[in-house]
């Protein structure tokens, strides 16, 4: 039998089993990963590896497919009032969570009141801030109530998990992540220090799965997770080194699987005016940060180290929600005029500049890393870059260590305005991409008006193209590419 590898994807499991979707699987799917999940409650972590289980545990109650919303636990959902601050939702009937009682009003209601009372909760806390209320219409309808409207709500509950309400008032949140109860196609059935153990829901209330049980697998070293295949150990693994693609491709031992990517890979330079030792922070010159941009030579890069699967982007968004729009043309590489700008900001003889760098979680990320450090090399910049896996990764950023930072973003909505806020805002606890907390002037004063905006105003528009002037022209964010195809 082949072996599988599968690159890029969402619902792992769920694109596993439609490789063989009329025949029962009884023997456990092996799914090698380079870190186990760092936690398998949902509300708590969103990364790659923790998604991976958590996705296929827990539902929403919307699914976003091609821009649109889509029925999940919620079958219908609608504004009771002209003002559209009282949102109606009516739920799936005769849905089972994996404890065998079944899904109601009451559920949906704790776990959002979960989400807003619990300060662990970082991504949803902060979106249902505007939520005033909730209120339980019968056992399959209720409603949220807002202070006013707001245009992220349904973005939000879309990708809200559903929990137990007799789970959340019986177990600690440290129970809840070790032992999940959701209503996902897989239910939790055990974990040790190298795996996590998922099996099949019999009662599932869609379409059932042709695995029985899936098995996660930790494997560090892509190398290794490789060999764990070719040798039959390991069923899938994802995202293999881009230097072994071409070979697999004609492998007899293994077929390999592309979706599209919903990712995209990305510098992000620190402009405090002081760096840790209290030195002053040359990346704090936009002559310096340009200087960067146009030390990389990222057609070449995408060419021979990533083998073409991958496309340039002018801003850190992917091209299906913008496209490269040519009023932000793609950074030009130019080594002579890098030098120009490096002398210019008076920095001819370069600095030297630590920069993070994850590994093993975006395809390329560590190619990315090595690419940059050389390429900082020929302008006098003595780059040393430093890689971590997820967890560790994350840590550091969020306490701001190092002058730089490469990693990856996904999103798979539609909602520009909360792009905006999330990616560049510097006010508290909004930004993702900025998670060093650069100030860009007046950036920030823009994404304030998007909250005194509604969705029919003129101004949305202008407002958008306003604040990707101001974020495309700081160059604080440096786009590295788009995986695309294999990727």
């Amino acid at each position: 039998m082949k072996k599988k590898l599968i690159i890029g994807i969402l619902l792992l499991f769920t694109l596993v089993s439609c490789f063989s979707p009329n025949k029962k699987s009884t023997k456990a799917f092996k799914i090698s990963v380079s870190n186990l999940p760092e936690t398998l409650d949902m509300i708590m972590r969103s990364e790659v590896f923790t998604n991976i289980a958590t996705v296929n545990i827990f539902e929403n109650l919307f699914t976003w497919e091609n821009g649109r919303l889509k029925p999940g636990l919620a079958t219908e959902w609608y504004y009771k009032n002209p003002g559209k601050t009282d949102l109606e939702i009516v739920l799936r009937k005769n849905v089972f969570f994996h404890n065998l009682t079944i899904m109601t009003s009451k559920d949906v209601v704790a776990s959002i009141k979960r989400a807003l009372s619990n300060k662990k909760s970082i991504y949803y806390s902060k979106n249902f801030i505007d939520i005033d209320s909730l209120k339980i219409i019968n056992d399959y309808e209720l409603c949220v109530i807002t202070k006013k409207y707001s245009k992220n709500l349904l973005s939000s509950l879309a990708n809200f998990p559903i929990y137990s309400a007799d789970i959340l008032t019986q177990f600690t949140d440290d129970q809840i992540a070790t032992n999940p109860i959701g209503t996902g196609h897989f239910m939790y059935e055990s974990s040790d220090s190298s795996t996590v153990t998922l099996k099949a829901f019999p009662n599932y209330w869609g379409e059932k799965q042709t695995l029985e049980k899936v098995i996660l697998v930790k494997i560090p070293s892509k190398k290794e997770q490789l060999k764990s295949l070719l040798n039959g150990k390991i069923d899938l693994i994802i995202s293999p080194e881009i230097d072994n693609i071409k070979k697999l491709i004609f492998s007899s031992q293994a077929n390999l699987v592309s979706t599209q990517s919903n990712k995209i890979v990305y510098m992000m330079l620190n402009g405090n005016k002081r760096t840790k030792n209290n030195k002053k922070n040359p990346l704090n010159n936009v002559l310096v940060r340009k200087a960067i941009i146009k030390s990389l030579d990222l057609n070449t890069f995408i060419s021979q180290k990533l083998n073409n699967k991958a496309s340039r982007i002018n801003l850190p968004f992917l091209p299906s929600l913008l496209g490269n729009d040519p009023k932000y043309p793609l950074s030009e590489y130019s080594l002579g005029k890098s030098l120009d700008l490096m002398e210019k900001a008076g920095y001819k003889n370069g600095f030297d500049m630590d920069i993070l760098c994850i590994k093993n979680k975006f395809m390329g990320d560590s190619l990315a890393g090595t690419f940059v450090q050389e390429s900082l090399k020929r302008i006098g910049i003595k780059a040393k870059v430093n890689y971590y896996n997820s967890r560790s990764f994350y840590s550091k950023i969020n306490k701001k260590e190092g002058m730089a930072f490469i990693t990856g973003y996904s999103y798979s909505g539609s909602d520009m305005a909360y792009l905006m806020r999330s990616f560049f805002s510097t006010i508290p606890d909004i930004s993702h991409l900025n998670r060093y907390k650069n100030k860009i002037k007046g950036f920030d004063k823009k994404v304030r008006k998007f909250k005194k905006l509604n969705n029919e105003s003129d101004r949305w528009t202008e407002l958008i193209s306003q604040c990707l002037d101001i974020a495309f022209d700081s160059k604080f964010v440096i786009p590295l590419y788009h995986p695309d195809g294999l990727l």
